[in-house]
C-alpha cells in the first residue's frame, strides 16, 4: 500500500529530531543539559508515531473508512546504537557487551546469520488487505481520505495557492508534531547546534586524543572531526580497511573488496574466514571504545541530543 504523505522512516527521523530539539537549542546557546541517550529519544518518538496512527484511524472512521492504527516494527537498532556513531551516547557497558560479540556488526552477520539482534523483524500492514478489498473507485476515495488530494505544496510555497487538501495522515501528523513548514527553521537551528558541537575546543581536543590513541595501536584514522571520528572505525570495517593481519586463531582475515563484497552478498567467505575477520573486527571495536573515553564523556554530558538528532551528518 502506498502512503505518500508521511512515510514512517522519514517521520521517525523527524520525531527523533523533534524530541531532541529543545536540548539542541539550549546546547547551541551554551547550556549543558543532562545527557539524553538515543534510547530515550527513540522511545519518545515511537510514542508519538503511535499517537499519529491512532488519530489517523479516528479520522478515517469519521470519513467512513476502516483503517487500523499501525506502526511498522522497527528494525533492530542494536547495530546503530552500539556500533555506529550514535553509540557514543550509549552506556559504555552496553556498547562493550555488544561489541565483544558482534564487533561493529559487519562480519557478524555472516557468523550469526539468524541472530535476532542483527536481523530486522518483518511486519504486515493490516491496512493493505483492507484497501485491496475495495473496488477501484473506493480505493481512490480511501487514498484521498488518508493522503489528501490535489498537488502537494512545495516547501516555502504559498499554501493558499495550492490545490492540495490534507488527508487524515497530514491532519494527525500536524496535530501531534506541528506544522511541517516549521521544519526548515528547526533544521537550521539543529545545524547551528551541530556546528557548536563540532567546534567546541574541549570536544576537538578530546577527539584528537581519541585519534592518537587509535593510531598508537596501529589503526589508520582518516578524520579527527567531532561527529565523524566516532564513525571512522566502523566505516573502515565495512570497507575492509582494518589492518591486514592473521586472525587470533591463525585464520585468514579478509580485507578490502572481499569484505565489502561478502557483506553485500556478492561473494561468499568460508566460515573460518568470516570468524577470523570477526575476531579482528571485535578487537578494533573494543579499541575504538577504549580510546574514546574522554570524548564520549564530553558528548554525553554536553551534546547527546545534538548527536542523536544527527543534523550534521549526511
Amino acid at each position: 500500500m502506498r502512503r505518500v504523505l508521511v512515510p514512517m522512516a522519514v517521520l521517525s527521523l523527524a520525531l527523533i529530531t523533534a524530541c531532541s530539539g529543545n536540548d539542541a537549542g539550549s546546547q547551541a546557546a551554551g547550556a549543558t543539559p543532562g545527557a539524553v541517550g538515543a534510547t530515550g529519544a527513540a522511545a519518545e518518538g515511537a510514542a508519538k508515531l503511535q499517537e499519529v496512527e491512532n488519530r489517523t484511524a479516528d479520522c478515517m472512521k469519521k470519513k467512513g473508512f476502516r483503517y487500523v492504527a499501525y506502526v511498522e516494527p522497527a528494525a533492530s537498532d542494536a547495530r546503530g546504537r552500539f556500533a555506529g556513531p550514535q553509540s557514543v551516547v550509549e552506556s559504555p557497558n552496553d556498547v562493550r557487551a555488544f561489541r565483544a560479540k558482534y564487533g561493529f556488526g559487519v562480519l557478524a552477520k555472516l557468523v550469526y546469520p539468524n541472530d535476532p539482534v542483527l536481523t530486522p523483524p518483518t511486519g504486515h500492514n493490516p491496512n493493505t488487505p483492507i484497501r485491496d478489498a475495495l473496488d477501484p473507485a473506493r480505493q481512490k476515495a480511501w487514498d484521498e481520505a488518508l493522503n489528501g488530494s490535489g498537488e502537494f505544496p512545495k516547501v516555502g510555497s504559498d499554501r493558499k495557492k495550492s490545490t492540495w487538501k490534507p488527508g487524515c495522515a497530514a491532519q494527525a501528523s500536524t496535530e501531534v508534531l506541528g506544522d511541517a513548514q516549521q521544519d526548515e527553521a528547526a533544521s537550521k537551528e539543529g545545524q547551528r547546534a551541530y556546528e557548536a558541537f563540532q567546534t567546541d575546543p574541549q570536544v576537538v581536543a578530546a577527539a584528537q586524543e581519541y585519534a592518537d590513541c587509535l593510531r598508537e595501536q596501529g589503526y589508520k584514522v582518516t578524520t579527527t572531526r567531532p561527529g565523524e571520528i566516532e564513525a571512522a572505525m566502523s566505516e573502515a570495517a565495512i570497507d575492509g580497511r582494518l589492518p591486514a593481519q592473521t586472525g587470533p586463531d591463525g585464520g585468514k582475515v579478509p580485507v578490502g573488496g572481499a569484505v565489502t563484497a561478502a557483506v553485500a552478498g556478492d561473494k561468499k567467505l568460508s566460515p573460518d574466514e568470516a570468524k577470523a575477520g570477526l575476531q579482528v573486527e571485535i578487537k578494533a571495536a573494543l579499541a575504538d571504545l577504549d580510546c574514546r573515553t574522554d570524548y564520549a564523556i564530553q558528548v554525553r554530558n554536553k551534546y547527546a541530543a545534538v548527536v542523536v538528532a544527527g543534523n550534521g551528518r549526511g
